[in-house]
């Protein structure tokens, strides 16, 4: 189960996207002869009478949860719901927060039973192979369970290979029901997808490496079969490569390309990169094989900030990217960290104005967090690891834990600025203008959709 995102108040989004990771231990389960049902309440209209009824309808024994850190006191908060609707059903969380604290997750959530850290798929398949067949699970690698008062968390060291995976269980999902925003897709369906999961670099605000620890990378054929799985199967034409650096290995990613070329199949996809790890040739390789867009972790504006937060790019090969980019007739994304700790109210300005002077086709400001996994996380706490987090103080801006000497009301007024000063200028203007003669139809989803994220940001404000 999927529960509703607590959307971050600084950047609305006014998208929905497929939930992959469940969908792939949907698919590995059923795959291993468990009965499985997914339920995402992030499309529903009304989230608590969904689950009553499908609970009511279904009986499950077991209920999975995945859970980012914004949203773990709504999901512990469901398991009791499941547990008072069926007194003997057995819950069990997952997902990035459970794996980068699992013991203090255990802890604080009384109504999780059970603890999945790192990749689920085996764990989670056999937990729930033993619980059903009268087995002690206290052995499965990568589980963490309550035993006499105590909270046990197994190693974690059991990674499959990728191309041994079943594709993501796509049937058990509502796929018309899923659209992200407009400037993410050409058609509709849309679904996302993953060449590689993993990154070889280790920024201080990102905590991917916790359940991927290791760049790991599927076949490009395997790649390329799902795609058409999803061409012959559901009509999905239109991809979002949720890899974290879909061009870190230069070598994939072309054969990944060479290989949609080669098969003609017509597709659009978009996807992530690093400012570093893309030229002007590959780029033309990638918009040749259907790419229409990719989003860089720019970050910052200014050298200071990127070797505060670890970046290991310059303010240069951002130019150049978002350059390049732009000639080969992609659309280009950018998007910044405003609040890193140590940057000064100028150096968040100096952010604001590199980014104007990139004019990406589209930019996201996000105010810094210290999310559970990262560097900048374990640097906030080392004074006090049991210190008390109320962790919904994540959903909203400002990150609970560090203080970086800039008010909390001055870091909101800069990032509407940053808003403001960036897309309410002319050259943008003009910018999104002339894509208006090549797509009118598209151009107006994205005017739309960019209306009601101001006007959500500002009702939210």
């Amino acid at each position: 189960m999927q529960p509703p995102h607590q959307q971050d108040a600084n950047v609305p989004y006014l998208g929905r996207e497929m939930p992959l990771g469940i969908a792939y231990l949907a698919a590995y389960m059923e795959k291993a002869g468990i009965s499985v049902e997914i339920l995402d309440l992030n499309i529903s209209e009304h989230p608590l009478l969904e689950l009553e009824e499908a609970l009511k309808t279904l009986c499950p024994r077991f209920v999975g949860i995945s859970s980012f850190t914004v949203d773990i006191p709504g999901a512990d908060t469901l398991a009791g719901c499941c547990k008072s609707i069926l007194p003997g059903v057995t819950t069990i969380v997952g997902g990035i927060h459970a794996t980068a604290l699992p013991q203090r997750t255990l802890a604080e959530c009384e109504h999780f039973d059970y603890l999945i850290h790192g990749q689920g798929e085996v764990p989670l398949t056999r937990l729930i192979q033993s619980i059903k067949g009268h087995q002690d699970v206290r052995g499965i690698n990568g589980l963490a369970y309550r035993n006499n008062g105590t909270i046990t968390v197994n190693p974690c060291d059991q990674y499959l290979s990728l191309d041994d995976l079943p594709f993501p269980a796509r049937h058990k999902l509502k796929i018309d029901a899923y659209a992200p925003h407009p400037q993410k897709y050409i058609t509709l369906p849309n679904t996302g997808i993953f060449s590689s999961i993993g990154c070889p670099f280790r920024c201080s605000y990102c905590s991917v490496h916790l359940v991927h620890p290791r760049f790991t990378a599927r076949s490009p054929e395997n790649v390329v079969r799902e795609m058409e799985e999803c061409v012959q199967r559901y009509g999905i034409r239109d991809f979002r490569f949720f890899d974290d650096c879909l061009t870190v290995d230069r070598k994939h990613i072309t054969d990944i390309c060479n290989l949609i070329i080669c098969k003609k199949l017509k597709l659009h996809w978009n996807c992530q990169s690093r400012v570093d790890k893309v030229d002007r040739e590959l780029l033309a390789l990638m918009k040749k094989a259907g790419c229409h867009q990719i989003t860089y972790g720019i970050e910052t504006g200014t050298r200071k900030g990127l070797q505060l937060i670890n970046k290991k790019t310059t303010l240069e090969q951002a130019e150049a990217a978002i350059q390049h980019t732009k000639e080969v007739g992609l659309e280009s994304g950018g998007s910044f960290l405003l609040g890193i700790p140590g940057e000064t109210v100028e150096d968040i300005r100096d952010t604001i104005a590199f980014a104007r002077k990139l004019s990406p086709d589209i930019a996201t400001f996000y105010i810094v967090k210290a999310y559970p996994g990262t560097a900048l996380f374990e640097k906030a706490i080392e004074k006090d690891r049991e210190a008390q987090i109320n962790w919904e103080d994540y959903i909203i801006q400002g990150s609970p834990l560090f203080d970086i000497g800039i008010p909390k009301e001055t870091m909101l007024a800069l990032v509407e600025e940053a808003y403001h000063r960036f897309y309410f200028r002319p050259r943008y203007v003009w910018q999104r203008l002339k894509k208006i003669f090549r797509s009118p139809r598209r151009e107006a989803k994205i005017a739309f959709k960019g209306f009601l994220m101001v006007a959500s940001y500002f009702r939210r404000r």
